[in-house]
């Protein structure tokens, strides 16, 4: 009987265990239930706030991947778009507020193009990473064979590789880029005849190109050592600020040419 009798014990303390995981915790001093005592406070509130966004955050966080790895293409589709319109609307917000413009009505057409030129960028901006992981791979072996050893080292090739990178896409691509999608597609859906582009290009993409560098350079350094897959999405992040200097450039240049800008 005994022994039934500290089975019987074991067993109740285990399931008192499950049912209340505090129930071996060390009781703690509780102040008596009075309003100018009372635990909850402002911080409180916040700290258990922010506790229960964890897991949503989480949980759209796995949702994305999944989305990323089974559907890439729609999903950098869909996320350069929504990013481009997310960056049209902040420049227009901060034009306003630059030039202490009175409030006027959101030019909605404006944002609808730029979202549109990123559903299209996107495609673009992937293709473009794969081919530069492979131009900066064939760097290295070239400079492997040539001699620079030090060049396929691992302590030396993902600095070698990334420092390609980043000049490849300042010089070749975002020229190529800039001066066939970037700036064209957004004249083209504002209205712009065919015959201007050529002009719009020549006038904006010397500057454009020097706010890349400038904003890009330290971005890129990121993206290009993340994993292929995950590369649109970083570059998604960053992207938010480019898209606000790159409808700015666009608008200001429209300003100074003197079109009026289409209302929704």
């Amino acid at each position: 009987r005994p022994a039934h009798s500290s089975l019987a014990s074991a067993v109740a303390l285990v399931s008192l265990a499950f049912n209340d995981a505090n129930a071996f915790t060390p009781p703690t001093h509780v102040l008596p239930h009075h309003p100018a005592h009372h635990p909850t406070t402002k911080a409180t509130a916040s700290r258990t706030t922010a506790r229960q966004a964890i897991p949503v955050i989480t949980e759209a966080a796995h949702m994305y991947s999944y989305a990323l790895s089974n559907y890439q293409i729609p999903t950098q589709c869909a996320t350069g778009g929504l990013l481009c319109g997310v960056g049209d609307v902040v420049a227009q917000k901060s034009e306003q507020a630059k030039e202490k413009m009175e409030r006027v009505a959101h030019d909605i057409a404006r944002t609808k193009h730029f979202a549109m030129k990123g559903l299209g960028g996107a495609l673009i901006w992937s293709a473009w990473y794969k081919i530069a992981d492979v131009l900066s791979a064939e760097m290295c072996t070239e400079m492997a064979d040539r001699g620079a050893a030090w060049a396929a080292s691992p302590e030396f090739e993902g600095v070698i590789r990334t420092i390609s990178c980043i000049g490849l896409e300042q010089f070749i691509a975002c020229p190529i880029i800039f001066s066939l999608w970037e700036i064209p597609v957004p004249k083209l859906l504002g209205g712009a005849e065919p015959r201007e582009i050529p002009v719009e290009v020549r006038k904006i993409l010397p500057s454009l190109l020097v706010d890349n560098a400038k904003l890009w350079t330290f971005f890129n350094v990121m993206i290009y050592n993340v994993p292929m897959e995950f590369r649109v999405f970083a570059s998604n992040l960053c992207d938010i600020v480019w898209q606000v200097v790159l409808s700015k450039s666009l608008a200001s240049d429209e300003d100074d040419d003197g079109p009026v800008k289409q209302a929704a």
